[in-house]
């Protein structure tokens, strides 16, 4: 993965400049986390299952708020996560500072390439991609999502959040150039970040070829 890494910075993630002043870009959610809640657009696919006791994965943890909530709210028992970007590393580190260490494993690495190292197997009963799949070349899904599948216990659950889009967009295959651009592809701060955009028929169609039952869908 790694694609256009150098826009994930503190200021996308905070959504604040160095001096505090508020950005007019950045990742949702950025008020509720620096106040120690969850957006709820992160907080609604996690409360679809019953994580009480589990063991759980995330790819592409940004801030930390999720495993954080999952934690104080859900009851898991356990956390690893992976995210490309040191931005988030560190502050996520932060978020889950209140949190018992040995409770939760956050990676800085490319998460295609901490998958097939790992090479988990039957480890976990849940597994999230929230506000994510979208970020990830579309190359790359094709691979990530079996190693995914193969990571989840027998009856575990993959919850995928991504916002739906009226055509498919391959940023990366199209030259760099969108179809139908929305506000984020326009920004210089955030163009290319989506770049693998889904319609619901898409994202449905590759989840099941990669071996998975959709149990349901948003609209």
């Amino acid at each position: 993965m790694g694609f256009v890494q150098a826009k994930y910075t503190r200021e996308y993630f905070t959504g604040q400049t160095a001096l505090g002043d508020r950005t007019d870009y950045g990742a949702l959610g950025a008020d509720e986390w620096r106040t120690g809640g969850i957006f709820h657009e992160i907080r609604e696919p996690i409360d679809l299952i019953d994580l009480r006791g589990g063991r759980v994965l995330e790819i592409g943890y940004g801030r930390g708020e999720a495993a954080r909530y999952m934690f104080q709210e859900k009851g898991i028992a356990e956390y690893v996560g992976v995210d490309f970007s040191e931005v988030a590393h560190e502050l996520t580190r932060e978020t889950l500072s209140g949190i018992e260490s040995k409770k939760w494993s956050v990676e800085v690495a490319d998460a295609l390439e901490f998958m097939r190292v790992e090479k988990f197997s039957a480890l976990f009963d849940a597994a999230f991609m929230l506000d994510t799949i979208e970020h990830i070349p579309r190359s790359e899904v094709a691979e990530i999502l079996p190693l995914v599948l193969r990571a989840l216990r027998i009856g575990g659950y993959f919850v995928v959040d991504t916002p739906f889009y009226r055509v498919d967009e391959d940023y990366i295959d199209q030259g760099h150039t969108y179809i139908d651009p929305s506000a984020s592809d326009l920004h210089p701060c955030t163009k290319g970040m989506h770049c693998n955009k889904y319609t619901r028929k898409r994202l449905l169609r590759e989840i099941g070829s990669a071996g998975f039952r959709i149990l349901g869908d948003k609209k």
